[in-house]
């Protein structure tokens, strides 16, 4: 069953925050180590596989970037899914579980 309300970009980037224990400004933010970037290209796949968003409209929800930034991220979580890539898998599983999608 569907919940009531639907996820929404804000409601993935919640949860990706509380998973790595990083604040939704370096999220969002310049930042470009691998602590935030790595939970960034999470986010940003999960919005364009299970939300649909575009991907000019997630740019521009991860703090004005642009969407062939975010089609790197997605073509690089995609590529690490297709090999099993547990580090990746992991992350993905729990931050949909935990938003029920």
């Amino acid at each position: 069953m569907q919940p009531e309300t639907a996820t929404t970009v804000d409601d993935v980037q919640k949860a990706v925050c509380e998973y790595f224990g990083i604040r939704m400004s370096d999220l969002k933010g310049k930042k470009r180590n691998r602590s935030v970037t790595f939970p960034r290209m999470i986010a940003m796949y999960i919005c364009r596989e299970r939300l649909q968003e575009s991907f000019p409209s997630i740019g521009d929800r991860f703090g004005g970037r642009d969407h062939s930034t975010v089609m790197h991220a997605v073509r690089k979580m995609a590529n690490r899914i297709a090999e099993d890539d547990a580090e990746v898998l992991g992350p993905i599983d729990a931050v949909e579980r935990k938003l029920g999608i």
